[in-house]
């Protein structure tokens, strides 16, 4: 056995000697021994961590990044961005990247003047905030951007630095010291103590970028700042706190990379460092600091940093992506640590993907950016059991066995599917001060591929399910006085997979060793979960998920995972969306589903996402559901300005205009899976546009692709820039699927005008020209293995 220890502090000639302590200590068992040896002497320094209460029925934020919409990006236009998806999806927390405009990480962290300046900024997070929700924007904390002290600035910046307010701008501003304030505050890696200048390190590069027409640059010139430095904590802990959390009404801040680099040796012949390495710990009581003052002015605050240190975890969540490391150790040893993890600095493609089931797998928060099916179908999979993996205490796989060895294998093109390492599964452990027990096993399909075409995410292969077992001792010596392993067997198994809802599956219990352990089957799915309940009560009593599958009401489906019939109200408030009733009844037994639907007063009138605000009581215990309203294109007339677009104001085949398509549309609808329907429109080629053959396309979208096949309804039509063309046919959708798009393609340099449109559900016994077995392989489709 190896151990060291590292230390780079210097000592100036003649400046003494410092002593530093360690401790080793030898534990029995394996690392997850250690690590709880580990957390009792981190108690020992740092508090538990406390979150805000509004944190308890959180899945994740909603990401947004503005600096992409410059120029003529204003503050409020988010409400048609960012804050648009976030009501759709159901988030009330919204993270914000490029909150100064410029596209890089925000160096700098006043709200600009061509953006609407504070004022505007702080208007719009105050609206957020009173619609019930959170809202944060990115902060550089290593220090503000060199390139803010000359022409530069307005370009990047949105505010020349002669109208920088003598507030937002560096101290000493005024007196003309700013840049000198910079430079004694710094960080220094070397004694020769070379600060950036502005533009130094780019030369030519901002003429580069004004040749090229380009606004909004990479602006990185930024002096890192010394944690040694009292004027430079003071300044960071004024905009997080006194500005961020106070006058501009933030929830959160989110501070990257707020603890890299603090083991460096820092030299500032000013602040009297000669090498001294201990950056970290001063950071650490930095975040300390930010933390309490930010909750003397909003004490729902929430400061978020980017990557992992359990020293900074206390005071900060964090957010990981690419820079995920070792997540087991670290939930494992601090169950208290708040976790973002998904799509925000992970990549494309593959890595994202990777990065959403890794969430999904450790049960952190969901870092939500792009809106690809099966990112949804995650979202919408986690939101069933919210309360209870949020309250979780994470096991690992304590106890957890997958057996890889009976022959359940399967083969597709030659290749052995399963195998013991393919399935990953990790525990979650609820023992709630309200008498609720019982633990999630969640699990990640590694054997499936690594990036989804279409609904792979949804449809396992023809393979066999694996078998696996849960040693029940381990929930019970952990953390977990006065229980025995026979209290945490469960009464019911809850299955929770991709596309579907939960259902109950069947299990056994058996005794191995004198040791109870549960037996059961996991699905071949991409991702799945069982929730195995011994007792719940409360907000746990009922699994409860929104959803909106019919443009004319909300929808709240309910599961009970216990042994009794559980009755109660669901409660629907919505500032904008009139509800025809405010509040139902339900009554749900024992591992039944039930769904409570809303009726809206007026679905035609629901112009735009509107939030609506959900309550299921039951027993005395309250749950809160943050839902999206928001119109399809089920029955539209293109009236109103209800999907956004362009429309011809002087032609229609009813009304008084219809939808500019071009030569190719997308319209986004919503229909239930295993389900029969009408589709009709009219269609005309805009006036001067030569007749065109138009594909009326892939009517369920790439997004249900399976295997590199597209589920392909064809319906082709010949328009004219004269006469309406009227279009219908009946088709069957498939059974799961994702939300499906809508593809009108007339060719290129043609103009298509679309109106009336309708969507009908049919009975089940109709018959339908298109069949959902209607396939057509992609041209250069993917294999992937």
């Amino acid at each position: 056995m190896g151990f060291s220890l590292l230390r780079q502090d210097r000592i100036k000639a003649g400046g003494g000697e410092a002593t530093f302590h360690a401790a080793l200590g030898a534990h029995a068992g394996d690392w997850h021994a250690g690590a709880l040896w580990y957390k009792a002497w981190f108690r020992t320094v740092f508090p538990d961590a406390t979150w805000p209460a509004w944190t308890a029925d959180t899945d994740g934020w909603m990401f947004g990044n503005v600096s992409f919409q410059r120029p003529g990006f204003q503050y409020e236009s988010m409400t048609e961005g960012v804050l648009r998806k976030a009501i759709e999806m159901g988030f009330s927390h919204v993270q914000v990247w490029g909150s100064d405009t410029a596209q890089s990480c925000p160096c700098y962290y006043y709200p600009p003047d061509d953006a609407g300046g504070p004022e505007a900024f702080a208007k719009l997070n105050k609206s957020w905030r009173e619609q019930g929700g959170q809202i944060g924007y990115y902060i550089l904390p290593q220090g503000p951007s060199t390139w803010v002290f000359d022409d530069a600035c307005k370009d990047f910046f949105g505010t020349p630095w002669e109208r920088m307010p003598d507030w937002a701008a560096p101290p000493g501003k005024k007196e003309g010291k700013a840049w000198q304030w910079l430079l004694e505050n710094a960080r220094y890696g070397s004694p020769a103590r070379k600060p950036p200048e502005p533009k130094a390190e780019w030369p030519g590069e901002m003429e580069k970028i004004r040749a090229s027409g380009f606004r909004g640059g990479y602006p990185w010139a930024y002096t890192a700042m010394s944690a040694y430095s009292k004027p430079w904590r003071d300044w960071l802990t004024f905009w997080v706190a006194e500005k961020y959390a106070g006058d501009f009404h933030c929830t959160t801040a989110y501070l990257d990379t707020f603890h890299t680099q603090g083991y460096i040796p820092e030299y500032n012949p000013h602040l009297g460092m000669h090498g001294e390495g201990r950056g970290g710990y001063h950071r650490s009581q930095l975040a300390k600091r930010i933390l309490e003052e930010s909750r003397k002015r909003n004490p729902d605050f929430l400061p978020i940093m980017e990557m992992q240190c359990d020293a900074y975890q206390p005071y900060m969540a964090q957010q990981v992506g690419s820079s995920s490391m070792d997540s087991e150790m670290l939930r494992f040893t601090h169950p208290d640590h708040l976790q973002f993890e998904g799509q925000s600095g992970s990549g494309w493609g593959a890595k994202r993907f990777k990065r959403f089931n890794s969430a999904w797998m450790y049960g952190t928060r969901l870092d939500h950016r792009e809106e690809e099916p099966w990112a949804v179908e995650v979202v919408r999979l986690r939101n069933w059991i919210t309360r209870w993996i949020n309250e979780a205490r994470f096991l690992d796989d304590l106890g957890l066995e997958i057996d890889g060895n009976l022959p359940l294998a399967s083969q597709f093109k030659g290749r052995i599917m399963l195998s013991e390492s393919e399935l990953n599964g990790k525990l979650h452990r609820v023992l709630s001060p309200d008498g609720t027990r019982g633990f999630l096993a969640q699990f990640w399909n590694r054997s499936r591929r690594d990036w989804p075409e279409g609904n792979a995410t949804l449809e396992g292969r023809a393979w066999h399910d694996y078998r696996a077992r849960i040693d029940l001792t381990p929930l019970a010596e952990l953390d977990a006085a006065g229980t025995a392993p026979a209290d945490w067997i469960p009464t019911r198994a809850v299955l929770l997979e991709l596309g579907r809802p939960p259902r109950e599956i069947r299990f056994e219990t058996v005794y191995r060793g004198g040791r109870p352990t549960v037996e059961f089957l996991v699905p071949a799915r991409q991702l799945c979960g069982i929730l195995f309940v011994r007792e719940a009560r409360g907000v746990h009593s009922l699994l409860s998920h929104w959803d909106q599958r019919d443009f004319r009401q909300m929808d709240v489906h309910l599961y009970n995972p216990t042994q009794r019939a559980i009755s109660g109200e669901v409660r629907a408030a919505s500032a904008h969306a009139a509800l025809e009733t405010a509040k139902l009844p339900f009554s749900v037994g024992p591992g039944e589903l039930a769904t409570v639907s809303f009726p809206y007063a007026d679905p035609a009138a629901l112009r735009r996402p509107e939030i609506v605000d959900l309550e299921v009581e039951a027993e005395g215990a309250v749950r809160k559901l943050r839902a999206g309203a928001y119109p399809f294109m089920d029955d539209p007339s293109f009236e109103f300005d209800r999907f956004g677009g362009t429309y011809h104001e002087a032609a229609a085949a009813d009304g008084k205009r219809s939808l500019l398509a071009g030569s190719k549309k997308v319209l986004n609808y919503r229909l239930e899976p295993a389900a029969k329907y009408r589709l009709s429109f009219a269609a005309r080629a805009l006036e001067g546009a030569f007749g065109a053959s138009v594909d009326v396309n892939r009517i369920l979208g790439k997004n249900n692709a399976i295997d590199g096949r597209y589920l392909r309804f064809r319906e082709s039509f010949e328009v004219n820039d004269r006469d309406w063309t009227r279009v219908s046919f009946t088709l069957l959708t498939p059974a799961p699927f994702h939300p499906g798009n809508l593809y009108f393609l007339a060719g290129e340099g043609k103009a298509l005008l679309l109106d009336d449109f309708r969507l009908e559900k049919l009975p089940d016994d109709a018959e339908v020209e298109h069949l959902p077995d209607t396939v057509t392989t992609m041209p250069n489709a993917r294999d992937v293995k």
